[in-house]
């Protein structure tokens, strides 16, 4: 495998960035998730656990410019925008479980969300950062 095309000076430092919270994150969840199907399985925990653990195995990859792992990571970001798409229409479809002011904030929330993953997507696909990736090892 040939290095990536870009040298360690020009490269974003998004890429990286995300990386480590990608890390970080889906480790943690992980943990938390394994001892909640230890504990208690069920399908959606299980689930839960799986895409942790795609979301670790693709930002390791991120981190050292794979882009097989910079493909799985948009595809990745895509599931979670179509799993708050789910939560928010399971959440209109019982209008009297929440209060106003929290079914609001539950809005935010969600738009925050969907506006950070849908950036993070545009960046992924940018012409700037596909370049920080060696084709050859999409194979």
């Amino acid at each position: 495998m040939s290095g990536p095309t870009l040298p360690v000076g020009r490269r974003a430092p998004f890429v990286p960035i995300l990386a480590w919270i990608g890390i970080l994150s889906s480790g943690i969840g992980g943990v938390r998730l394994l001892v909640s199907v230890v504990s208690h399985p069920t399908w959606h925990a299980l689930v839960a656990l799986l895409s942790c653990g795609a979301t670790f195995a693709t930002s390791l990859g991120l981190r050292s410019r794979r882009e097989w792992a910079r493909q799985g990571f948009i595809a990745l970001m895509t599931y979670y925008c179509v799993l708050l798409v789910v939560g928010y229409l399971r959440l209109r479809a019982q209008p009297n479980t929440l209060t106003a002011p929290a079914r609001t904030f539950l809005l935010v929330i969600w738009g925050f969300f969907m506006a950070f993953s849908l950036s993070i997507i545009w960046e992924l696909r940018s012409s700037r950062v596909r370049e920080e990736f060696d084709a050859k090892s999409a194979v």
